[in-house]
């Protein structure tokens, strides 16, 4: 399970990269391929066979803690950056 997840994100870094200007559709059509792709497939396989085997239940659980931390991690990131912004673009004029 964790090698398909690294697959998954080695090859969204790899594709958002590959992005230039006007990327926003481009971003919609990589999303939705990699949310539709076969290692996405496979993923949701294995998190599907986790409900009733213990073993890949045991597997499964301490990625997902992992992937909600890095998700709550990003949000606290860009809630920073936002903040940042706001400090340094929202000052009042001397």
């Amino acid at each position: 399970m964790a090698h398909l997840g690294a697959a998954r994100f080695a090859e969204a870094r790899r594709r958002a990269a590959d992005l230039g200007p006007g990327r926003t559709v481009a971003v919609l059509h990589m999303l939705a391929d990699l949310h539709t792709g076969p290692l996405y497939r496979a993923m949701l396989e294995l998190w599907v066979a986790a409900r009733t085997d213990d073993a890949l239940c045991a597997a499964a659980v301490p990625l997902e803690d992992r992937r909600a931390a890095g998700r709550r991690r990003h949000l606290l990131d860009d809630r920073a950056r936002q903040l940042d912004h706001r400090l340094t673009t929202d000052r009042p004029e001397a």
